[in-house]
């Protein structure tokens, strides 16, 4: 016989197979699998007053012991609420490891560390700055093989493809990489909405430089129509001006402008030495060798003593040439007489 049970688990199957949906179709989903069950057992008694959040409450806690989560997140864009099952340890190297290998992995985090640390927050990167990442991968990757697996990126939900070819992350990456995210680049591209607190990848700021004031479209819509005259929630400039609201900044693919992605690309920090040791290894290749070594001390000395030959000096160098400008005459033969 179903019961509610049967429901729950239904509902979690469904949800599990789109990762990500509306809160609308949240609800859909619930009341479809009510009308299944209610179908099969028309005396089955289902709570009609639980919220959406109740209902995500009570399967958090049977999906606990598996280290699952049901979570939201809001649209950047259109401040949509989105709901997602997710990977409770919120690792790249867990929540893709069933679907693309050691290398794909980190073709991904390559990726997204380009986007992270974006010049002027553009929080995107390009189709061919997107494939060069691809190049320091082991074991090498073609560039018809980075492609499919870009495409498989943004048809799984991990990347967004805009119409100007550019990449950025998918509410998807948001929600089940923000713990990522957060730790990886706290301080070092990731910021916060100042309205909503959640993460911002797409949004405008203060015009005002060293104001930190960052808002997502939608976040900062709902603060602009709430109240006739508006500021800064952080530096308390006007925001309500008509003048002031073309001077506001826009944070991601908007930023981005031509060349951006032809710059000298940012690096964490646990990456520099790396790139470092390479810049070092191409210049002392590109370097002439000098006429003149540094005195060298300790074994590296003497085993360059007993491979060079010494330098003849002054006195010895006149008599070798004096020698050699004297014509050769036999060798005499000393004859001993007898007394």
């Amino acid at each position: 016989m179903v019961s509610v049970n049967d429901i729950d688990r239904l509902f979690l199957q469904s949800i599990l197979s789109r990762r990500i949906v509306s809160d609308k179709l949240f609800k859909l989903l619930w009341m479809k699998c009510k009308d299944a069950a209610k179908a099969v057992n028309p005396g089955l008694e289902v709570d009609v007053t639980e919220t959406s959040d109740q209902l995500m409450g009570r399967m958090n806690k049977k999906l606990d012991p598996l280290n699952l989560e049901i979570k939201t997140i809001y649209d950047e864009h259109s401040g949509i609420k989105l709901y997602g099952l997710i990977n409770g340890t919120g690792d790249p190297n867990a929540q893709l490891a069933t679907s693309y290998t050691v290398s794909e992995i980190a073709f991904f985090k390559a990726i997204v560390q380009q986007i992270m640390l974006g010049n002027d927050e553009c929080y995107s990167i390009s189709s061919m700055a997107a494939l060069r990442e691809s190049n320091p991968i082991k074991p090498k990757m073609t560039k018809s093989q980075a492609e499919g697996v870009l495409n498989s990126f943004v048809t799984s939900g991990w990347l967004l493809k805009s119409s100007r070819g550019r990449y950025s992350l998918a509410p998807r990456t948001l929600m089940e990489l923000g713990l990522y995210l957060k730790n990886t680049y706290d301080n070092d591209g990731y910021v916060e909405c100042t309205v909503c607190m959640e993460i911002l990848t797409r949004g405008t700021r203060c015009w005002n430089s060293p104001c930190q004031a960052r808002l997502h479209h939608w976040c900062y819509d709902r603060f602009s129509k709430t109240r006739a005259e508006y500021e800064c929630p952080r530096c308390r400039e006007n925001w309500s001006l008509p003048a002031n609201k073309e001077r506001m900044i826009p944070i991601g693919e908007e930023a981005a402008k031509e060349g951006y992605d032809d710059l000298p690309r940012r690096r964490r920090a646990d990456s520099e030495e790396e790139d470092e040791m390479e810049v070092d290894e191409d210049t002392e290749e590109e370097r002439p060798q000098r006429k003149k070594s540094a005195p060298k001390k300790g074994r590296a000395a003497q085993a360059e003593s007993e491979d060079e030959e010494p330098e003849p000096t002054q006195t010895q160098s006149s008599a070798q040439n004096d020698d050699e400008d004297e014509p050769s005459q036999p060798a005499r033969r000393r004859i001993r007489r007898k007394v």
